[in-house]
């Protein structure tokens, strides 16, 4: 596989205290969505209740949304838990663990990223309809510079990899 040598993360920190980064921000980002998915659920329907008289919202999207949420900051944890151990112990095969893993992470949004749009073509309820046009935008560059950055963040943990 060949991808771009990265020397430092950003052109600022060497690959080891960036990548150390990443893995503390990563785990800390698994644990805050993880969170807020949990507490969402729990307190969805008196939020509801105290806030708003209906709920308008579409019980679909709620459901696909908090799946991608959740699966995301598990794949977060997961990548990212092992990069922190990995990094403190030089290990090559822990660091490529978690390299594979935010690859497959990036690689399951784009996935979900795409399948929300085309499950308007083939199911009688869209999903996307119920959004506006704005959000959807600020959504669609929100999810670009979000799987654009993880991508980076990879190939740096691919560099560190062969360091060890």
């Amino acid at each position: 596989m060949s991808l771009p040598m990265v020397d430092k993360l950003f052109g600022i920190l060497p690959l080891k205290y960036g990548c150390f980064l990443v893995s503390v921000g990563g785990i800390g980002a698994g644990a805050f969505g993880l969170t807020g998915v949990i507490l969402y659920g729990l307190v969805e329907e008196s939020f509801l209740s105290v806030v708003d008289e209906h709920d308008t919202a579409d019980g679909g999207l709620k459901k696909v949304v908090l799946c991608a949420f959740g699966l995301n900051s598990i794949l977060l944890i997961v990548s990212n838990v092992p990069l922190f151990f990995g990094i403190i112990v030089k290990s090559h095969g822990m660091t490529n663990f978690s390299q594979v893993v935010m690859f497959m992470m990036v690689i399951l949004n784009i996935v979900v990223f795409v399948a929300l749009p085309t499950s308007c073509l083939l199911l009688s309820d869209c999903l996307v309809k119920a959004i506006s046009s704005t959000v959807l935008l600020v959504g669609v560059v929100a999810m670009y510079v979000y799987l654009s950055l993880w991508l980076y963040f990879a190939v740096c943990v691919w560099n560190l990899s062969l360091e060890y």
